[in-house]
């Protein structure tokens, strides 16, 4: 099992997200978009992400609050997931990105499947 940070920068921000994968399996697999609930990409997310991989998956657990930020409390919680709230269009882009970064994976089947 192969696990590494995936860094990536949307305009000023940078993203730090994380792929998993069996990097014994031969050929692609098919891919996975894991995302993290309100408080961020955490630990927990992280073994969900290595599950999914471990089941045969390309799994890339998708950081949406960048610099792999967690919620310290409730108010910082609503603040995080409020920022992805008010801009919709905005949030959109950054899925339909991580999915490309997914798509472009050299392991993943998702090239004919995502456009």
């Amino acid at each position: 099992m192969r696990m590494n940070d995936l860094d990536y920068r949307e305009d000023t921000e940078i993203f730090r997200g994380l792929i998993a994968y069996d990097d014994t399996a031969s050929g692609k697999q098919p891919g996975v978009l894991v995302f993290h609930e309100g408080l961020g990409l955490g630990e927990h997310i992280i073994e969900r992400t290595r599950r999914v991989a471990k089941l045969g998956y390309v799994a890339l657990a998708a950081d949406m609050f960048g610099d792999r930020r967690q919620a310290r409390d409730l108010e910082d919680r609503r603040r995080l997931v409020g920022d992805l709230r008010n801009d919709p269009t905005s949030s959109a882009r950054v899925v339909v990105r991580r999915l490309q970064r997914l798509r472009h994976s050299r392991k993943s089947t998702l090239e004919s499947s995502v456009r």
